[in-house]
């Protein structure tokens, strides 16, 4: 399953819209995640762009283990997923349109 957001911002140096825009998505993922472990038992990878967002600063970049095991979702990039490349030929657009910024999300199961 791919999920992407989309969000408009002023312009292409537009930090705080990508970080907002992407803080939604992060949101999305964390309500998706807990829709699939609500809907299937079995092994489920969840991918979102640019890992789970769950804390300000994440742990692990101290060393220290995750404060919220069982949330956290690793990235779908860091995961080595092209994302431009596999979503290329599909109905969704790896960019849309100017002074936008998407992201996109994934879910992989056992059938």
């Amino acid at each position: 399953l791919w999920y992407q957001s989309i969000g408009e911002i002023e312009d292409s140096f537009d930090i705080e819209g990508m970080t907002a825009v992407g803080a939604q998505h992060a949101r999305l993922s964390q309500k998706i995640q807990a829709a699939v472990k609500a809907a299937y038992d079995g092994d489920v990878l969840r991918l979102p762009c640019g890992g789970c967002r769950l804390c300000e600063t994440c742990a692990r970049r101290d060393g220290a283990p995750c404060r919220h095991p069982g949330q956290a979702l690793p990235s779908l990039e860091g995961s080595g997923v092209d994302v431009y490349n596999t979503v290329k030929g599909t109905s969704l657009k790896y960019v849309n349109g100017r002074n936008t910024v998407t992201f996109f999300g994934m879910v992989l199961w056992e059938a």
